[in-house]
């Protein structure tokens, strides 16, 4: 599947240092997967000693990155 990244998931990527291979890392084998509201759906999984929150929806065969966090 294609994973694009929104002008703000891009944003935050760069503002908190994290790298793009742990998110797609957490879409592709998430720890879990809780649905958000409406059609958003929230991965989250552990990376080292950090889990990593990605929160994405899905349009057709693309996987559209909302935002993305580090979870302490």
């Amino acid at each position: 599947m294609e994973i694009i990244y929104t002008d703000h998931a891009e944003e935050e990527i760069e503002k908190r240092a994290m790298k793009k291979e742990d998110i797609e890392d957490t879409l592709n084998n998430p720890d879990i997967v809780l649905q958000g509201r409406g059609n958003k759906k929230i991965a989250f999984k552990k990376i080292g000693n950090r889990k990593i929150k990605v929160i994405y929806t899905l349009e057709g065969n693309k996987i559209i990155v909302i935002t993305n966090y580090p979870v302490f």
